[in-house]
Protein backbone atom coordinates (compact mmCIF):
# COMPACT_ATOMS: atom_id res chain seq x y z
CA UNK A 1 0.00 0.00 0.00
CA UNK A 2 2.78 2.31 -0.05
CA UNK A 3 2.97 4.59 -2.42
CA UNK A 4 3.20 8.88 -2.86
CA UNK A 5 0.01 9.64 -3.47
CA UNK A 6 0.11 13.50 -3.24
CA UNK A 7 -0.85 14.19 -7.00
CA UNK A 8 0.36 18.02 -6.56
CA UNK A 9 3.40 17.21 -4.89
CA UNK A 10 4.19 14.50 -7.96
CA UNK A 11 3.81 17.55 -9.84
CA UNK A 12 6.00 19.53 -8.99
CA UNK A 13 8.63 16.63 -8.85
CA UNK A 14 7.95 14.45 -10.95
CA UNK A 15 11.59 13.02 -10.93
CA UNK A 16 10.28 12.13 -7.05
CA UNK A 17 7.07 10.40 -8.01
CA UNK A 18 9.22 7.98 -10.46
CA UNK A 19 11.20 7.31 -7.92
CA UNK A 20 8.56 6.22 -5.43
CA UNK A 21 5.94 4.48 -7.42
CA UNK A 22 7.90 3.90 -10.51
CA UNK A 23 11.38 2.49 -9.15
CA UNK A 24 9.90 1.48 -5.76
CA UNK A 25 7.05 -0.67 -7.68
CA UNK A 26 10.24 -2.29 -9.43
CA UNK A 27 11.74 -3.33 -6.13
CA UNK A 28 8.66 -4.74 -4.92
CA UNK A 29 8.00 -6.53 -8.31
CA UNK A 30 11.39 -7.66 -8.72
CA UNK A 31 11.03 -9.07 -4.43
CA UNK A 32 8.20 -10.79 -5.31
CA UNK A 33 9.51 -12.62 -8.51
CA UNK A 34 13.02 -13.98 -6.63
CA UNK A 35 10.55 -15.35 -3.33
CA UNK A 36 7.93 -16.58 -6.15
CA UNK A 37 4.99 -14.72 -4.06
CA UNK A 38 2.32 -13.31 -6.19
CA UNK A 39 1.58 -9.74 -6.23
CA UNK A 40 -1.42 -7.20 -5.37
CA UNK A 41 -0.77 -3.97 -7.13
CA UNK A 42 -2.92 -0.94 -6.36
CA UNK A 43 -3.36 1.67 -8.95
CA UNK A 44 -5.40 4.20 -9.91
CA UNK A 45 -7.69 5.48 -12.17
CA UNK A 46 -5.77 8.76 -13.30
CA UNK A 47 -3.59 6.69 -15.79
CA UNK A 48 -6.01 7.32 -17.83
CA UNK A 49 -6.36 10.60 -19.91
CA UNK A 50 -9.54 11.46 -18.57
CA UNK A 51 -12.25 11.94 -21.87
CA UNK A 52 -14.20 9.50 -21.85
CA UNK A 53 -17.44 10.27 -20.14
CA UNK A 54 -18.15 6.43 -20.73
CA UNK A 55 -15.58 5.53 -18.36
CA UNK A 56 -12.65 3.26 -19.21
CA UNK A 57 -12.65 -0.75 -18.91
CA UNK A 58 -9.70 -2.37 -18.00
CA UNK A 59 -8.47 -3.37 -21.32
CA UNK A 60 -7.65 0.19 -22.30
CA UNK A 61 -4.98 1.41 -22.88
CA UNK A 62 -3.59 3.95 -20.68
CA UNK A 63 -3.09 7.60 -21.43
CA UNK A 64 -1.12 9.38 -18.28
CA UNK A 65 -2.14 12.98 -18.66
CA UNK A 66 0.14 14.11 -15.76
CA UNK A 67 3.12 13.72 -13.78
CA UNK A 68 1.43 10.94 -10.85
CA UNK A 69 -0.23 9.63 -13.75
CA UNK A 70 2.60 8.66 -15.47
CA UNK A 71 4.76 7.25 -12.66
CA UNK A 72 1.87 5.31 -11.60
CA UNK A 73 1.47 3.49 -15.52
CA UNK A 74 5.31 3.27 -15.11
CA UNK A 75 4.44 1.11 -11.67
CA UNK A 76 2.09 -0.89 -13.90
CA UNK A 77 4.71 -1.58 -16.51
CA UNK A 78 7.20 -3.07 -14.10
CA UNK A 79 4.50 -5.22 -12.19
CA UNK A 80 3.67 -6.63 -16.14
CA UNK A 81 7.34 -7.04 -16.90
CA UNK A 82 8.86 -8.76 -14.22
CA UNK A 83 6.35 -10.31 -12.08
CA UNK A 84 4.83 -14.21 -12.77
CA UNK A 85 1.65 -13.89 -11.02
CA UNK A 86 -0.30 -10.80 -10.35
CA UNK A 87 -2.62 -8.76 -9.72
CA UNK A 88 -3.46 -4.87 -11.04
CA UNK A 89 -6.29 -3.52 -9.05
CA UNK A 90 -7.25 0.23 -10.23
CA UNK A 91 -9.27 2.37 -7.86
CA UNK A 92 -10.08 6.05 -7.13
CA UNK A 93 -11.25 8.64 -4.99
CA UNK A 94 -10.97 6.39 -2.03
CA UNK A 95 -11.85 7.62 1.55
CA UNK A 96 -11.82 5.86 4.76
CA UNK A 97 -12.70 5.97 8.22
CA UNK A 98 -8.80 6.69 9.62
CA UNK A 99 -7.66 9.04 6.87
CA UNK A 100 -7.75 12.83 5.49
CA UNK A 101 -10.43 12.85 2.69
CA UNK A 102 -12.50 14.28 0.35
CA UNK A 103 -15.61 13.81 2.39
CA UNK A 104 -13.87 15.04 5.75
CA UNK A 105 -13.09 17.96 3.96
CA UNK A 106 -16.28 18.66 3.05
CA UNK A 107 -18.08 18.08 6.05
CA UNK A 108 -15.44 20.64 8.25
CA UNK A 109 -15.58 23.33 6.27
CA UNK A 110 -19.76 23.16 6.01
CA UNK A 111 -19.96 23.06 9.59
CA UNK A 112 -17.54 25.84 9.75
CA UNK A 113 -18.23 28.10 7.06
CA UNK A 114 -21.69 27.39 6.05
CA UNK A 115 -20.99 27.37 2.22
CA UNK A 116 -19.08 25.55 -0.19
CA UNK A 117 -17.57 25.74 -3.68
CA UNK A 118 -17.35 22.71 -5.50
CA UNK A 119 -15.74 21.22 -8.58
CA UNK A 120 -18.55 20.12 -11.27
CA UNK A 121 -17.23 18.81 -14.34
CA UNK A 122 -14.57 16.19 -12.69
CA UNK A 123 -16.37 12.75 -12.95
CA UNK A 124 -15.31 9.21 -11.25
CA UNK A 125 -16.02 6.81 -9.19
CA UNK A 126 -16.27 7.44 -4.96
CA UNK A 127 -14.94 4.14 -3.38
CA UNK A 128 -14.88 3.39 0.51
CA UNK A 129 -11.68 1.43 1.61
CA UNK A 130 -13.56 -1.31 3.53
CA UNK A 131 -15.51 -2.56 0.00
CA UNK A 132 -12.29 -1.97 -1.91
CA UNK A 133 -10.11 -4.37 0.54
CA UNK A 134 -13.21 -6.97 0.77
CA UNK A 135 -13.24 -6.87 -3.09
CA UNK A 136 -9.32 -7.67 -3.15
CA UNK A 137 -9.49 -10.28 -0.56
CA UNK A 138 -12.01 -12.57 -2.75
CA UNK A 139 -10.11 -11.92 -5.80
CA UNK A 140 -6.84 -13.02 -4.55
CA UNK A 141 -9.42 -16.36 -3.05
CA UNK A 142 -10.21 -16.84 -6.80
CA UNK A 143 -6.54 -16.85 -8.04
CA UNK A 144 -7.52 -15.02 -11.41
CA UNK A 145 -4.13 -12.85 -12.12
CA UNK A 146 -4.82 -9.49 -14.37
CA UNK A 147 -6.28 -6.14 -14.18
CA UNK A 148 -9.12 -5.30 -12.77
CA UNK A 149 -10.87 -1.75 -11.98
CA UNK A 150 -12.60 -1.95 -8.33
CA UNK A 151 -14.50 1.37 -7.73
CA UNK A 152 -17.70 1.43 -5.51
CA UNK A 153 -20.57 0.93 -8.60
CA UNK A 154 -21.54 4.04 -10.16
CA UNK A 155 -19.81 7.45 -11.42
CA UNK A 156 -20.48 11.14 -9.94
CA UNK A 157 -18.68 14.82 -10.20
CA UNK A 158 -17.19 16.13 -6.87
CA UNK A 159 -20.10 18.14 -6.75
CA UNK A 160 -22.48 15.57 -6.30
CA UNK A 161 -20.57 13.84 -4.19
CA UNK A 162 -20.52 16.67 -2.12
CA UNK A 163 -24.31 17.06 -1.95
CA UNK A 164 -24.95 13.49 -1.49
CA UNK A 165 -22.83 13.58 1.81
CA UNK A 166 -24.44 16.93 3.22
CA UNK A 167 -27.94 15.27 2.01
CA UNK A 168 -27.42 11.96 4.41
CA UNK A 169 -25.86 14.30 7.13
CA UNK A 170 -28.97 16.34 7.52
CA UNK A 171 -26.52 19.43 6.16
CA UNK A 172 -29.00 20.35 3.08
CA UNK A 173 -29.09 24.29 4.31
CA UNK A 174 -25.43 24.52 3.15
CA UNK A 175 -24.74 26.88 0.16
CA UNK A 176 -23.16 25.07 -2.54
CA UNK A 177 -21.83 26.93 -5.89
CA UNK A 178 -20.78 25.18 -8.47
CA UNK A 179 -17.11 25.68 -10.07
CA UNK A 180 -15.09 24.58 -12.95
CA UNK A 181 -11.62 22.54 -12.41
CA UNK A 182 -9.70 25.59 -13.58
CA UNK A 183 -11.17 27.91 -11.09
CA UNK A 184 -9.77 25.65 -8.45
CA UNK A 185 -5.91 26.18 -8.91
CA UNK A 186 -3.28 23.19 -8.31
CA UNK A 187 -0.16 22.76 -9.28
CA UNK A 188 -1.35 19.12 -11.17
CA UNK A 189 -4.33 18.84 -13.36
CA UNK A 190 -6.84 15.71 -12.59
CA UNK A 191 -8.31 13.91 -15.14
CA UNK A 192 -11.88 15.56 -15.47
CA UNK A 193 -14.10 12.47 -16.96
CA UNK A 194 -12.45 9.34 -15.76
CA UNK A 195 -14.89 6.78 -13.98
CA UNK A 196 -13.36 3.01 -13.83
CA UNK A 197 -15.90 0.70 -15.50
CA UNK A 198 -15.68 -2.88 -13.45
CA UNK A 199 -15.86 -5.62 -16.47
CA UNK A 200 -13.46 -8.08 -15.57
CA UNK A 201 -14.68 -8.30 -11.77
CA UNK A 202 -18.12 -8.21 -12.57
CA UNK A 203 -17.40 -11.27 -15.19
CA UNK A 204 -15.74 -13.47 -12.23
CA UNK A 205 -18.55 -12.13 -9.61
CA UNK A 206 -16.90 -9.29 -7.75
CA UNK A 207 -18.89 -6.16 -7.75
CA UNK A 208 -19.06 -3.41 -4.95
CA UNK A 209 -22.44 -2.01 -3.90
CA UNK A 210 -23.72 1.33 -5.06
CA UNK A 211 -21.34 4.32 -4.24
CA UNK A 212 -24.47 6.28 -2.30
CA UNK A 213 -24.88 3.07 -0.36
CA UNK A 214 -21.11 2.91 0.42
CA UNK A 215 -20.56 6.47 1.39
CA UNK A 216 -24.32 5.90 4.09
CA UNK A 217 -21.85 3.25 5.28
CA UNK A 218 -18.93 5.30 6.20
CA UNK A 219 -20.77 8.18 7.23
CA UNK A 220 -22.45 5.72 10.01
CA UNK A 221 -19.27 4.55 11.08
CA UNK A 222 -17.38 8.36 11.53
Amino acid sequence: CAAYTNVDGCARDPQLAYRINGLGTQNVALACEQAGARLVHLSTNEVFAGDRPEGYDEWMPPSPANAYARSKVAAEQHVRAIVSCYYIVRTAWLYGPSSANFIQAILRAARETGMLRVVADEIGNPTYVEDLAAAIVRLIALRRFGTYHFVNEGSCSRLDFAREALRQCGLEEVSVTPILSREYVRASTPPLYCALNNVAGTAIGIRLRPWQEALAAYLGEI
